[in-house]
């Protein structure tokens, strides 16, 4: 599998580690900024290049947008364009107009788009939790690398901590964050019998 990161600021060189200990085979990373480029080569010691245009070319499998907020919806159907599943940094756009043209680039190429949007273990989560506990429910998401490259045992203890989390007097969904085509068929099984077993309410 091959991983482009748009973007090397302090969420694309977190995403390029996280890339590595999910064991993805082929990296790159394109960022216009040196001083991103140079911290990345120099702390993870890999080579960045300065055009995003030319990485795409290159045709990887994944790419991941972490450019400012303002390029994300662009750099997305770019990527889609050239034939890649993406996942885009939050927020998504800093408008609606361009929500439906990304839409309509995720259908007809084919491909998964997925938000990255988690504040699940943040302080503001178990906030809205106290407040919103017994009112509205809480959704939270098993993400879809988990499901896709982790293990069933490591997709147990992940809900076991989700369903700690914000579960604990009722009102709460627990699901897969995106499409599950691609996902390993016995960590869904692990997901769906272990949130059966553990997740009574």
């Amino acid at each position: 599998m091959k991983a482009l990161v748009l973007g090397c600021g302090s969420i694309g060189f977190r995403h390029i580690g996280h890339l590595r200990k999910l064991g993805v085979s082929e990296i790159e990373a394109a960022d216009p900024n040196p001083e991103a480029r140079e911290r990345v080569h120099r702390e993870l010691g890999l080579a960045v290049g300065s055009d995003p245009e030319k990485a795409l070319s290159g045709r990887p499998d994944i790419v991941l947008v972490c450019t400012p907020a303002s390029t994300h919806i662009p750099m997305a159907l770019r990527a889609l364009a050239a034939g890649a599943h993406v996942f885009v940094e939050k927020p998504l756009s800093t408008g609606l107009r361009e929500i439906r043209p990304l839409a309509d680039a995720v259908a007809i190429n084919g491909r998964v788009l997925q938000v990255g949007y988690n504040l699940r273990y943040h302080p503001a989560m178990r906030r809205a939790k106290e407040v919103l506990g017994g009112k509205a429910c809480i959704a939270g998401n098993v993400p879809i690398a988990l499901l896709t490259v982790g293990t069933p045992d490591d997709v147990r203890a992940y809900c076991k901590d989700l369903i700690d989390t914000v579960a604990g007097d009722g009102g709460f969904i627990l699901g897969a964050s995106g499409q599950t085509e691609d996902v390993k068929i016995e960590n869904v099984k692990a997901m769906v019998d272990f949130t059966k077993e553990y997740g009574v309410y």
